[in-house]
């Protein structure tokens, strides 16, 4: 019977979960308390089971229907207010009648907020956390009770609060739209005209665009590459201006790859971390190729998932017409003309 579980992640944060308390669930032993405690805080925090009843209805157990948070309330498809830059794509976001400017963030589970925003708002943290990301990060959520975003709103969103007023493209960027608002419709990006759009997915006889099965990843789209013949699953991460791999992808491929320089990278955690660039000459996805890739490998693993090999930034990103279809977990790949 497991009474301990302890972990280490790539920042060297330990954490340690003891388990016990433990009743029989469905012929199957069951922790009904479980402490948790890290090496980021002195707190420590229990979860207890408060009961447990016997099921009597075997449909409670059925996957509930997908409900996105947004809804439409104006004609579509239609053009969003954005500015581009090399930092990534801002959205304009509109709160209780005033306009704000969001990152565009493939790579974020949900919609975040700036924690100086939300107390402006006059909004209240819940839930608060310490995590990791390429530094400590304090996460919690709020509730935000109307969001507008051109043609579509959202009422009494749940969102996440961290630290995060950045100035990019020369305005206050105060907040990141992930997985809640990509996932309300499907999301046309042509990094040319600089234009997005919430739109249709492609026709299935326009053999201009390339489909991807992107599956989601704790609600972020990943794609099933192969580097050098490798194996590899990469998150699609429009708020990342670079491709960053692993390093444990990485030593299966180092054989083949060529190193270019070395960087220096940062996440929302916000400590700089040392990296190396190295171009991959092989490097592919389905009938899509990418190579020569130029990634980036983070020295001692440092800011980086342990559940996948990396991230597509937009330095591959930004050479394709782009349809994001999360409801179908598709994304449309359309490459620009070399004339173009």
């Amino acid at each position: 019977m497991l009474r301990q579980v302890q972990t280490r992640d790539y920042d060297g944060v330990i954490a340690v979960d003891r388990f016990s308390g433990y009743v029989d669930i469905c012929g199957k032993p069951i922790p009904t308390r479980v402490d948790h405690s890290d090496s980021l805080s002195s707190q420590t925090y229990r979860t207890v089971l408060v009961r447990h009843e016997r099921l009597t209805d075997r449909h409670l157990l059925a996957i509930p229907q997908s409900k996105t948070p947004f809804a439409q309330q104006d004609r579509m498809p239609a053009t969003l207010n954005s500015l581009f830059g090399q930092s990534g794509i801002l959205i304009r976001v509109d709160i209780q009648g005033n306009p704000y400017w969001f990152q565009l963030d493939s790579g974020a589970a949900n919609v975040t907020l700036d924690r100086d925003l939300v107390a402006r708002l006059g909004g209240h943290e819940f839930g608060e956390f310490s995590g990791t990301k390429g530094g400590p990060v304090e996460f919690s959520s709020a509730v935000v009770p109307r969001l507008d975003i051109g043609p579509i709103y959202a009422r009494n969103l749940v969102v996440s609060v961290i630290n995060h007023d950045f100035v990019r493209q020369g305005v206050h960027v105060v907040g990141l739209l992930g997985c809640d608002f990509i996932a309300s419709r499907p999301v046309f990006i042509d990094f040319r005209t600089q234009t997005v759009m919430l739109s249709n997915t492609p026709a299935s006889a326009d053999s201009r665009w390339t489909s991807v099965q992107t599956p989601l990843q704790s609600c972020r789209p990943a794609i099933r590459a192969r580097l050098e013949n490798q194996p590899a699953t990469l998150l699609l991460d429009l708020g990342a201006p670079d491709t960053i791999i692993n390093e444990d992808l990485y030593d299966r491929i180092a054989a083949s790859v060529h190193e270019i320089d070395t960087t220096r990278v940062s996440f929302i955690g916000g400590q700089v971390l040392d990296a190396t660039q190295y171009a991959v000459p092989n490097a592919s996805v389905g009938a899509l190729t990418f190579g020569p890739l130029l990634t980036t490998v983070i020295a001692g693993g440092r800011g980086q998932d342990l559940d996948n090999d990396g991230f597509l930034g937009l330095n591959v990103l930004d050479k394709y017409r782009l349809v994001m279809d999360y409801r179908h977990q598709r994304v449309y790949f359309q490459k620009y003309a070399a004339a173009q």
